[in-house]
């Protein structure tokens, strides 16, 4: 307060003090009184239209008040009067991370980290704007050379846990969530990361009791509920999943996130008015999400209203097109209306984006059948029964894996099957998982995958 009176008494001999106003601003900022650190920015700015530094700050305060239109223009501003400034790129980089246009984000924060080459915020960006664009071994290495530089940044230490279980490297993976934990244990998502580590490798007791964990720190975290319905839920234990996903709810009513999970179990539970009312709970708090518009889209089908459920389910694909079950569904719903020409579009549409979708292959024998062409029925019917057979052997051997996980032998015969029915990233997947479990022989597998693999690219 004493800096601000006598920047205050500085203003009484000359009102044309656009660093004074900027100083003014930053304490309010500091202080968190965005309000009025941004009049005072946009004072510093009338004063001197071509400062570069004004405008990083006004985006700051649009970038935190979620305003994210104005933060761009005023950040982008800020580098146009000065082509040399790190932390405008930065920012914009951030920005476009924060709207999920990933390339972008890559592109300002190469930028940024060529003018600055010594920030380890940029780097560290960048690393996140790489994962999220789906570039996960390019994001590990920008991870790694935060942390060769600050190696106690659990951040980094929990993301590049990230990149490597991404990469399906189990010991890197976890050994990084783990030191997450160590350097700051109170996260509830690093208890989730390292959690969803040991469920794919089927050690469910490990990933239950790694969340349990992070409750005794935050009973009332609804990330660490929702995680334990989810595990239950993928072993069909509905019942339990769903008292999880109620416990959420009852912590974070305002948590759309949890409705939907709800609503799911209550659909899968036959409980359909019940998941109708959470689906519309999660619909009222976050409107513009594509599941629970698929999932209540799916509620209609099952109350034999195809009509509506095809409402919801159209939005649903306009939120998510790379989504083969909501594909596969909007084409459920032109058969219950008779639509056979744009059920057979979404069914295709369906089998283009999931190459092992069962049921839109079934469907599609259906709708070929209703259009009089037997010799397209008969082709797509027997891909669904070659599919079903398939998948009822890996369904066994799955079963077998979560009660055993420890036995080598039936990782051995899973990725062999999918080697068998052609499917080499998932056999690759399984010897990684068998070579973390201690089989030798599966890196001696993996390195023949690894040459098919190359060859295909070729």
């Amino acid at each position: 307060m004493g800096a601000l009176r006598l920047y205050y008494r500085s203003l009484e001999f000359d009102q044309i003090q656009p660093e004074t106003w900027l100083s003014i601003g930053n304490i309010h900022y500091y202080k968190k009184d965005n309000p009025q650190a941004l009049e005072a920015y946009k004072k510093a700015k009338d004063l001197k239209p071509d400062y570069a530094r004004t405008y990083n700050n006004i985006g700051t305060i649009y970038k935190e008040d979620g305003n994210y239109t104005e933060a761009l223009s005023n950040f982008k501003l800020a580098f146009k009067y000065d082509p040399g400034y790190a932390l405008a790129c930065r920012n914009i980089g951030d920005v476009y991370l924060k709207n999920g246009n990933n390339l972008a984000a890559i592109d300002w924060l190469h930028k940024a980290t060529g003018l600055d080459p010594d920030n380890l915020y940029g780097w560290y960006w960048l690393g996140r704007a790489y994962y999220r664009s789906g570039q996960v071994k390019e994001s590990a290495s920008h991870f790694l050379r935060v942390l060769s530089r600050k190696p106690d940044l659990h951040q980094v230490h929990h993301d590049l846990g990230r990149a490597y279980f991404g990469l399906r490297e189990y010991s890197k993976a976890i050994e990084h969530v783990k030191q997450a934990l160590i350097r700051n244990p109170s996260v509830p998502q690093y208890y989730v990361t390292l959690s969803q580590i040991y469920n794919s490798l089927h050690q469910e007791t490990k990933s239950l009791a790694v969340l349990d964990t992070a409750l005794t720190w935050n009973r009332s975290e609804p990330v660490v509920w929702i995680a334990k319905g989810d595990i239950h839920k993928q072993s069909d234990r509905m019942q339990e999943a769903l008292r999880c996903y109620n416990m959420a709810v009852s912590f974070r009513p305002d948590y759309w996130r949890g409705h939907y999970k709800k609503g799911v179990a209550l659909y899968y539970l036959s409980q359909l008015e019940e998941s109708k009312n959470s689906l519309e709970e999660a619909l009222e708090l976050k409107n513009e999400d594509a599941g629970s518009n698929h999932f209540i889209g799916m509620v209609y089908l099952a109350q034999n209203e195809p009509g509506t459920a095809y409402d919801y389910l159209i939005k649903a694909s306009v939120l998510d097109s790379v989504n083969a079950d909501i594909w596969f569904h909007l084409g459920q719903a032109c058969m219950r209306l008779e639509n056979w020409s744009d059920s057979e579009k979404y069914l295709q549409r369906s089998t283009q984006l999931n190459e092992r979708n069962k049921e839109a292959f079934y469907s599609l024998g259906q709708v070929y059948q209703k259009i009089n062409e037997p010799d397209k029925s008969r082709r797509y019917l027997a891909s669904f029964k070659k599919l079903s057979d398939f998948e009822q052997e890996r369904d066994a051997l799955l079963t077998e894996i979560r009660v055993r996980p420890g036995e080598l032998h039936l990782y051995r015969k899973l990725a062999i099957l999918y080697g068998d029915h052609g499917y080499v990233v998932d056999a690759a997947e399984v010897w990684k998982k068998s070579a973390y479990l201690g089989d030798e022989e599966a890196i001696e597998e993996l390195t023949k995958l690894k040459s098919i693999l190359e060859q295909d690219q070729k």
